[in-house]
């Protein structure tokens, strides 16, 4: 197969269409998509090789199979260290840096984004430039977002300086796309408040990014965005624009991919109704298939609708298991975070100060209104199962003959389906337990 063959081409449009499926959040089709090029990508080069298994990778991560997605992405970049093409290894170690700051390992992020970003450095340079235009386009837009990235993932450890370094250095060359501004801007908010670079601040928090960021069809760059802006606002209290801001994203967002601190907003201080939808999109992404770092994001989700549902010694204990678990995850901004939800913001504060934050701006100031305790709670096993089936259209006769159960039991559940996904009648059933993960997730009564 020659190097610019029609069925080489066609090979490499067909995998980019399964990435783009992938990103779509649609990861089953794009398996389904892969699965046909399969046995020819055996027999294709090693540049093909790589390509197939980082769509494979972002497949499997978008499916929620961390580990087969991170398998994937090892046999990705070995293939294309193989093929010695440093422009593709840079673009798959951005995107399984990425991937490893989402959901596992802050320190692979840094590793993996590290190396990136010194690939292009390298590829930058002008005897290499003078070498290979085309490759010099390649690495034009791989840069800005490995910049990016790499920020995301230190500010995520707590590196605070360094993360704010690159982002000036970004800034400075003015190079990058819309979406890698609105990356930026989603770490460069809360770093120009935390570290008190008012000039940082200002480039980050320009509101036509905000506009931009509702026009775009990726949700997975409003979120971060959204919850920088909120945090903002909630430390220069201004509420009114706070809540605004964060009712109107959850009007607009249908999942949490890469947002899950505005979860955990929206569990403090989002309105009520809206707490049982938050609740399926959270759980979604942290499900039983995933890391100890996502669950803990979903304990202290939990912790702080119990804390809403006036349940302290619940809420107290989620927020120490949290806790615990961002801090063996080395994410101590999130670990501050749990830790205000537990009642400890002497300790939060101590966290972020060793960071190197001079301003305490991240602190929680605002708490949410008293909520009834059956609200957001997540269905039982049988719950589940009786709403699986309204939703199919069988009436509480049937169902109520298929578990054994009075008519009167089924009706029950109904109501206490219809209360917890902050929906009215059988008919939304169908929408909304398709954005609950595919199995029951335990319960958050007490």
């Amino acid at each position: 197969m020659t190097a610019r063959s029609p069925d080489r081409e066609s090979l490499r449009a067909r995998i980019s269409v399964a990435v783009d499926l992938a990103i779509g959040n649609a990861p089953k089709q794009a398996q389904h998509a892969l699965q046909q090029v399969a046995t020819i990508v055996e027999s294709g080069d090693d540049e093909i090789v790589a390509l197939y298994f980082q769509a494979r990778a972002i497949a499997h991560i978008k499916a929620r199979a961390i580990g087969d997605g991170f398998a994937a992405f090892g046999l990705a970049l070995a293939a294309a260290r193989k093929h010695g093409e440093p422009a593709l290894c840079a673009r798959i170690l951005i995107n399984y840096g990425t991937a490893a700051l989402q959901d596992d390992s802050v320190a692979l992020a840094i590793a993996c984004l590290e190396e990136a970003l010194e690939t292009c450095r390298k590829i930058e340079a002008p005897e290499q430039l003078a070498a290979a235009l085309e490759k010099a386009h390649a690495i034009g837009s791989a840069k800005p977002i490995a910049m990016v990235s790499l920020a995301e993932a230190l500010f995520a450890a707590g590196e605070l300086e360094r993360a704010a370094a690159l982002l000036r250095e970004l800034y400075a060359i003015r190079s990058g796309s819309s979406a890698h501004l609105l990356s930026a801007a989603a770490v460069g908010i809360p770093l120009g408040m935390m570290l008190g670079d008012d000039a940082l601040l200002v480039q980050s928090s320009d509101l036509s990014l905000l506009e931009l960021a509702f026009a775009r069809p990726e949700q997975w760059l409003l979120g971060p965005l959204v919850e920088s802006f909120c945090a903002l606002y909630e430390h220069r209290g201004r509420r009114e624009e706070h809540d605004a801001l964060l009712n109107r994203s959850l009007e607009s967002l249908s999942l949490l991919d890469n947002s899950l601190q505005l979860g955990i907003r929206a569990a403090r201080l989002g309105p009520a109704a809206q707490l049982p939808r938050v609740a399926a999109m959270m759980a979604r992404q942290c499900g039983v298939k995933t890391s100890s770092f996502l669950h803990a994001h979903q304990d202290l989700f939990e912790s702080i609708v119990a804390r809403r549902r006036q349940m302290p010694d619940r809420a107290k204990k989620l927020a120490l298991q949290a806790e615990r678990d961002f801090a063996t995850a080395a994410r101590p901004l999130a670990q501050a975070l749990a830790l205000s939800a537990a009642g400890q913001s002497a300790e939060a504060r101590k966290v972020r100060e060793r960071c190197g934050a001079r301003i305490d701006a991240l602190r929680p100031v605002w708490s949410g209104d008293r909520v009834n305790k059956r609200l957001a709670t997540m269905l039982t096993p049988r719950e589940f199962e009786v709403a699986r089936l309204a939703a199919a259209g069988a009436p509480n006769r049937e169902i109520a003959a298929t578990f054994r159960l009075s008519e009167r039991t089924v009706h029950h559940h109904c109501e206490s389906i219809f209360s917890k996904l902050g929906i009215h009648s059988r008919w939304q059933l169908p929408r909304a337990l398709a954005e609950r993960p595919s199995e029951p997730v335990r319960s958050s009564s007490s």
